[in-house]
């Protein structure tokens, strides 16, 4: 039995056939900019990182809260952090937004 090598690959001329065929069919590319924030600060332009919080409401209330979010395809998180908005507390609007998820 002989023994085969294997021939070596130029990884920049196949990256460089990739993309042109990636471009000739117009097919999207995902560009990934590394995002370099300083510790304890956060860009305006992107969502804070969210934390969990845990309360217990009552039945009615949680059922209240769901049937409003489903009737306005929004999550409750949604309807919960306007209504800390209007009752005065400062939400960043990029925190805000909907995430599309309930959106059909």
């Amino acid at each position: 039995m002989t023994e085969r090598s294997f021939l070596p690959v130029e990884i920049d001329l196949l990256d460089q056939k990739l993309t042109e065929t990636a471009t000739r069919k117009r097919i999207p590319t995902l560009n990934v900019a590394p995002d370099v924030v300083p510790a304890g600060q956060h860009p305006a332009s992107l969502p804070a990182p969210r934390k969990p919080i845990s309360v217990e409401v009552p039945d009615y209330l949680a059922t209240a809260l769901k049937v409003a979010a489903a009737q306005q395809s929004v999550t409750v998180r949604h309807l919960i952090l306007n209504a800390l908005v209007d009752a005065g507390y400062d939400v960043r609007a990029i925190d805000r937004e909907e995430d599309g998820r309930r959106l059909r």
